[in-house]
């Protein structure tokens, strides 16, 4: 009967750790969105169409202390875009790029490995997988 309750307390316990970092992980990407909204609006992308991964890991960023914020957006006049984005609370963002074609954006999870394998960013990753999709497949997205 021990062993029972000791089991469900370990299980409570785990439970409520993986759920208060979860909502602070959660917490700080939104925020990384605030400070991401004015690029958002200069740029003209619709922020509810938006898809993206905050990365904040270290060496993720040219820039220390930043987020990186990879995604996707519609613009107002209906293109499709991939972006990245290196934001530095209270700072904005402080580099972004658009990637061409858009659909690098979602290579983000592989390009992350490569980054920390490599120790280049991962702007620099995918930029870099942009290029050689567009050496390869021209201008086809």
């Amino acid at each position: 009967m021990g062993e029972f309750i000791l089991g469900a307390v370990v299980i409570i316990g785990l439970w409520v750790f993986f759920s208060i970092r979860s909502k602070r992980k959660a917490a700080r990407a939104f925020n990384v969105l605030d400070e991401a909204d004015p690029w958002f609006s200069k740029e003209d992308i619709k922020s509810s169409s938006l898809h993206f991964s905050v990365y904040d890991e270290p060496g993720m960023a040219k820039h220390s202390g930043a987020s990186v914020v990879v995604g996707s957006g519609d613009k107002a006049n209906g293109e499709h875009v991939g972006f990245i984005l290196e934001v530095i609370p209270g700072a904005g963002v402080v580099e972004g790029a658009y990637f061409e074609p858009y659909g690098i954006a979602t290579h983000h999870r592989s390009a992350f490995v490569a980054a920390k394998m490599s120790g280049r960013s991962l702007m620099e990753v995918l930029q870099e997988a942009a290029r050689q999709h567009r050496a390869k497949h021209g201008n086809r997205q």
